[in-house]
């Protein structure tokens, strides 16, 4: 062994002692020296400023004898490793000794120099490695009882906790001796405790969601780890625990939030097919319908009248022509053009065109360039259908002379207004028309929003806004 040593000596008798140096000079160890004390208030004091690496310890002392000599040496003896040296008669003390922290004992007059080289060898090591033990547990202690998250020791047999942080404590209201007193079953609301723990061992101590119960009775969320650890040894479980309540409840407030708004969105698409199938159904019996009923009539005379009529002929003829170009007009308003993905202008004018001719509503509007490479054919069909819905929304109810349609693209944000000079409403948010649902329902489509700004007589504005992804 390269290391030099140095060696404390506690007898009280010249002989035993000179025996023992002698039978030291014989040692393969690097012994650097060798110290002799005969008492134990000597002994104490010559440790208040020495730390030998080896203590042998005579037990029968002139101040001193039996445990009485080892006990007042345990507190200057945490990092020395300390040999018990006791006579053939004596050999339980020594072992008791050993319990109370000695590394060995020897039997005086009963060893060899390879037996001594092998004690001094083994005891050093033997003290070394509880002292890295003793480091070990301790910084384990402070990062169990110091640790921000409630952490547990429990009994993997009996499912007793055996300790708990105080971090536990402040959580889970229960005091410490409270908590000494419960097993795992009155917290944790598992059926199967034992199954669902071993569930997360085997997932490497993976954290699993858990509802835990406190001691007012309130449940929270939390996650879950769980390792096999020794305790007094013993293996038990390590239990630590994060509280993501808020988390949980967040979670499920946005999903009920999001069903909510999937239930409106549905809600809305289906109230606009039913009030496309009720304009459809207007158009078709009040408009189509008498129009081919008219048809009928003088086709029903021109059958029967027994003198040549051509003026019937051309008159049905000119109502099944017009009740062609109802049925084309309807199919415009439900179809939107083929080519709107390549030309969303000339789509959008598509519509324009016939109102404009009309001479009751005067449409302006400004429509960025780039709108076709800038929007997906589903948001151009969006945008279409929103600006459609509102043209209707004003021939109908606005009484405005003039309308203006402003669409904006700047960087990653689509702006769209749509603003007339009707006589406006005041709005009201739960009396909000299925027009107007509509437009909202279709601006959340991509994660928009749509805002309504009117007064009686100062008009109406839409604006709709979404972001390009």
């Amino acid at each position: 062994m390269e290391t030099p040593l140095q060696i404390l000596v506690v007898e009280d008798s010249i002989l035993n002692f000179t025996t023992f140096s002698l039978l030291l000079k014989k040692s393969s160890l690097n012994i650097i020296s060798v110290t002799n004390t005969t008492t134990l208030s000597e002994t104490i004091s010559f440790l208040q400023t020495n730390k030998p690496d080896i203590i042998f310890l005579d037990l029968n002392l002139p101040d001193c004898s039996g445990l009485e000599s080892f006990k007042p040496l345990k507190e200057f003896t945490l990092q020395i490793a300390t040999v018990v040296l006791t006579a053939h008669n004596d050999i339980d003390t020594s072992v008791k000794a050993l319990r109370f922290g000695a590394q060995d004992y020897l039997v005086k007059d009963n060893f060899n120099i390879n037996t001594l080289d092998k004690t001094i060898l083994f005891s050093i090591a033997r003290k070394k490695a509880e002292v890295e033990a003793l480091v070990l547990e301790e910084r384990y202690r402070q990062i169990f009882y110091e640790n921000s998250m409630p952490m547990f020791i429990v009994d993997s047999i009996s499912q007793q906790f055996l300790e708990c942080n105080d971090a536990a404590v402040l959580e889970y209201g229960y005091s410490r001796d409270e908590f000494l007193r419960l097993e795992m079953r009155n917290i944790w609301q598992n059926k199967n405790i034992k199954k669902g723990v071993e569930a997360i061992i085997q997932s490497n101590g993976s954290k699993k969601y858990q509802r835990h119960k406190k001691k007012d009775g309130h449940i929270i969320f939390v996650n879950v780890s769980i390792c096999n650890v020794i305790y007094e040894q013993r293996t038990v479980y390590q239990i630590q625990v994060q509280n993501i309540t808020q988390q949980i409840l967040l979670q499920q407030a946005l999903k009920k939030e999001q069903q909510e708004k999937e239930f409106q969105i549905r809600k809305a698409a289906n109230d606009a097919q039913e009030k496309e199938r009720y304009n459809i159904g207007v158009e078709l019996h009040e408009n189509v319908n008498q129009i081919l009923a008219a048809s009928l009539l003088y086709l029903d005379n021109f059958v029967n009248s027994k003198k040549t009529n051509p003026s019937m002929a051309t008159a049905c003829k000119e109502h099944i022509v017009t009740a062609m170009k109802e049925v084309n007009a309807l199919s415009r308003n439900l179809i939107p053009p083929l080519y709107i993905n390549e030309d969303f202008i000339g789509s959008l004018k598509e519509i324009l065109i016939p109102i404009q001719k009309t001479n009751i509503l005067e449409i302006q509007y400004n429509i960025s360039n780039t709108i076709d490479a800038s929007l997906n054919k589903q948001q151009k069909l969006a945008v279409f259908r929103i600006i459609q819905e509102q043209l209707n929304n004003i021939l109908k109810h606005a009484e405005a002379t003039v309308a203006a349609i402003q669409l904006d693209i700047t960087g990653n944000q689509l702006t769209l207004s749509i603003t007339d000079n009707g006589k406006g409403c005041i709005l009201k948010k739960p009396k909000k028309g299925l027009g107007l649902h509509n437009i909202i329902s279709r601006a959340e489509l991509f994660n928009g929003a749509a805002k309504f700004i009117s007064a009686p007589n100062n008009g109406f504005e839409v604006v709709v806004s979404f972001k390009i992804i």
